[in-house]
């Protein structure tokens, strides 16, 4: 495989999505990749020491639905003392 290449996207470019008690505990940022749009998804986490959980228990479905399809936990980003995932996802039609 060649090198990976890095994109960073300043988290002045994602848009707080979550809950109204708890804006940033979903994140969402548009890329295009070689033409193809992508939704990013980032959705704070944290180990409860039974596993990897949304902190938000609104997106605990979709965290739970991400690692199944993989059957893993995901690595995570930190920004201001959060633990994010990130998914992309394709725009719809």
């Amino acid at each position: 495989m060649k090198q990976d290449i890095n994109v960073i996207i300043p988290f002045s470019q994602w848009e707080q999505t979550g809950s109204e008690e708890n804006p940033k505990s979903r994140l969402l940022a548009g890329i295009i990749i070689n033409g193809l749009h992508l939704h990013l998804e980032a959705i704070q986490v944290h180990n409860d020491g039974s596993g990897q959980k949304a902190v938000d228990v609104m997106f605990e479905d979709q965290v739970s639905n991400y690692q199944n399809i993989q059957d893993t936990e995901f690595t995570t980003i930190n920004h201001e003392g959060r633990d994010y995932i990130i998914v992309a996802t394709p725009y719809g039609d």
